[in-house]
């Protein structure tokens, strides 16, 4: 597929919106912005057409899919790349794991100085999975207060004002809602700007764009349906909801409704994904 500027239209709409850092976000910044994520994605899409051939030839055949896209007026092959772009950027952000503290270095220090400066019975203790510390000695806590004050004095340091920090990740899958709240929040962002139909609902496509991705391994995220086998019991909602055949063997398609699991497993994550750490991300020289 053609890398040409026309091709790469929806990942330009949305990487001017996500590939720049907030406090840069003039429309000059965000065309420098969308500039380099693309000049990232052209040198990674080799790699990422080999590493989803299979999901782009379910893409490509899926009817659902293909009268979604068309219902939707979308160019399938800009969507494709744009999918490769989302797709790609979300697995950028977790390389490390990003942690979010209740507050930043510098809060802290104030903190613990005010408490000092307030308190005559204060103990510090530092806690591990398997051990807890405890010390109430007055000289420490003093020369632990001064080390608190010389912190606060950096100026505009930004290691000490951020409530985040990034360790490595060494736990495969540990972030999966994470990453499927921050593709849905892309996702819905170009297709709301460019999808005026209500129907078919977003989400149980976008649910479909998560499989396709393997941020997700449930096969119904794809066909809306988990396959049940047949009973006394059941078999009466065959007329309502159909079947299926699988390795020679009927089943029910029991529905499932995709978008409202996507909403409620979002809700679980009230976390937002600091994408700084994405090499997609446009850093300007003088920053």
């Amino acid at each position: 597929m053609e890398l040409s500027e026309e091709n790469l239209e929806y990942i330009t709409f949305v990487a001017k919106e996500y590939c720049h850092l907030p406090e840069f976000n003039d429309e000059y910044s965000k065309l420098n912005a969308s500039t380099h994520a693309k000049s990232i994605f052209k040198a990674r899409y080799e790699t990422l057409n080999y590493t989803f051939q299979k999901a782009y030839q379910e893409y490509s055949q899926n009817e659902k899919i293909k009268s979604t896209i068309n219902i939707y007026q979308l160019d399938s092959d800009k969507l494709w790349l744009l999918f490769l772009f989302i797709t790609d950027f979300t697995e950028s952000c977790f390389y490390e794991d990003t942690n979010v503290e209740e507050l930043s270095i510098s809060d802290f220090c104030k903190e613990y100085i005010s408490l000092i400066e307030n308190s005559n019975d204060i103990n510090i203790t530092v806690t591990s999975p398997d051990k807890r510390i405890s010390l109430k000695n007055p000289v420490f806590i003093k020369a632990f207060k001064d080390f608190c004050e010389i912190l606060i004095q950096q100026p505009n340091n930004d290691l000490l004002n951020n409530r985040f920090y990034q360790t490595i990740i060494d736990e495969k899958n540990k972030h999966e809602i994470k990453k499927i709240k921050l593709f849905v929040k892309m996702f819905r962002y170009f297709l709301d700007h460019h999808v005026k139909v209500r129907k078919p609902g977003k989400m149980i496509f976008i649910g479909k764009l998560l499989y396709l991705g393997n941020f997700v391994t449930e096969e119904s995220y794809l066909t809306e349906y988990n396959p049940i086998p047949i009973t006394t019991q059941n078999e009466r909602t065959i007329k309502l909801h159909g079947t299926v055949f699988i390795n020679g063997k009927e089943y029910i398609k029991d529905p499932d409704d995709i978008g409202k699991r996507i909403a409620d497993n979002i809700k679980k994550c009230p976390d937002t994904t600091p994408t700084s750490i994405s090499n997609y991300i446009d850093y300007p020289l003088d920053f």
